[in-house]
């Protein structure tokens, strides 16, 4: 970054995000890289849905009013979608997300580990 460039801070909807635990991530892996690499996905992402009333994890990414809050961030809005009762997340995006907090996990046990060390 230069001099003259503002730094960049992680949206609040980001940070609401690491609240809860995400798996730290795995050595040599991208849920981002895996799947925009894929013969014609890179242009043509899926969406993964929502409901209103998705309010546990389970096997979603997020809870509903999480990709509510992402959809506010300039940054995210036009990866999400909301028709009705459904929210829908451009998968590409969702996944270079769910990356980055787990490489924030992966990086906090670290920190944690390195600490641990300090006699």
């Amino acid at each position: 970054m230069s001099e003259e460039e503002e730094p960049v801070l992680i949206p609040g909807s980001i940070l609401a995000l690491l609240e809860h635990y995400w798996r730290p991530a795995q050595a040599n892996f991208s849920h981002f890289e895996a799947n925009i690499t894929d013969s014609g996905r890179a242009c043509d992402p899926s969406f993964n849905n929502y409901r209103e009333d998705t309010e546990e994890l389970g096997v979603n990414t997020f809870v509903t009013k999480e990709v509510e809050q992402l959809s506010k961030d300039d940054l995210f809005e036009r990866f999400i979608r909301h028709q009705g009762e459904v929210w829908s997340v451009n998968e590409h995006a969702q996944h270079a997300i769910q990356d980055f907090l787990e490489e924030t996990y992966k990086a906090w046990a670290t920190c944690q580990e390195r600490l641990n060390r300090i006699p």
